[in-house]
């Protein structure tokens, strides 16, 4: 929590054992499997070190998020840890992430922990497992999105984020599109159709371009309070 609020207070030894976990490869014995990373916690601890260190850590986060023995949740951990480093990556290196980014956004690899949590998913089965995540899609967009340098890098991102939509959670895509300032701005009438977050994106949106016109309307009255807020919340934000 400290280290969130100013990571330029912690301590040497701590910061160093941050570091050291995050870019020391993996190990893996056969048949076990874990569950869990702290590295998210991790990469706030280390987010004041140069870029050239910031460039292996975010390396091997990258090559643990297509790991086949880990799961979609560790892996999207592992993504969620790259984002929080985002911003000290040295630019030769933002080009290479982002494609690998892109990559792990649309044929990541097969992951053995996700099968073996299936098998306990039929709802006549006498031992199940719910609630776990199997797609680590969503984080890898998010991280495209803080990479993308460009026009043509955020059109892609942008039509990444909508293929997603409906598949599990509207939530990361809609992280992703935040990112992405104006390339989402011919899209509000699309955004209005969709989940709550999706809405709320767009009413913020649509305060700032007021087109269409008739949108505002329909988000004031929107049926989730979440909207009708974020609208609120905009337009309080405005200058008179």
């Amino acid at each position: 929590v400290l280290a969130q609020q100013d990571s330029a207070e912690v301590d040497t030894s701590v910061r160093a054992e941050a570091l050291d976990r995050l870019r020391t490869p993996l190990t893996h014995a056969s048949g076990v499997y874990s569950t869990g990373t702290g590295a998210t916690a991790d990469s706030l601890l280390i987010r004041n070190a140069p870029s050239e260190v910031i460039d292996t850590v975010v390396a091997e986060l990258l090559l643990r998020a297509d790991d086949p023995h880990l799961s979609s949740g560790d892996r999207g951990e592992y993504l969620l840890a790259a984002v929080n480093l985002s911003d000290r990556i040295g630019h030769s290196m933002r080009g290479h992430f982002f494609s690998t980014a892109i990559r792990l956004a649309t044929s990541p690899s097969y992951s053995d922990h996700d099968e073996l949590n299936a098998q306990f998913t039929h709802k006549l089965g006498g031992f199940r497992m719910v609630g776990t995540p199997r797609d680590s899609r969503g984080q890898a967009v998010l991280l495209a999105a803080v990479l993308a340098k460009d026009e043509d890098q955020r059109d892609r991102v942008r039509r990444l984020a909508y293929s997603l939509l409906g598949q599990e959670s509207d939530y990361w895509p809609t992280r992703a599109l935040q990112h992405l300032g104006d390339a989402i701005k011919d899209d509000l009438a699309f955004l209005a159709t969709q989940g709550w977050a999706l809405r709320s994106l767009a009413a913020i949106s649509w305060v700032e371009h007021g087109q269409p016109e008739h949108l505002g309307t329909r988000f004031a009255a929107d049926p989730d309070v979440r909207v009708r807020r974020a609208l609120a919340g905009a337009l309080a934000g405005q200058s008179l």
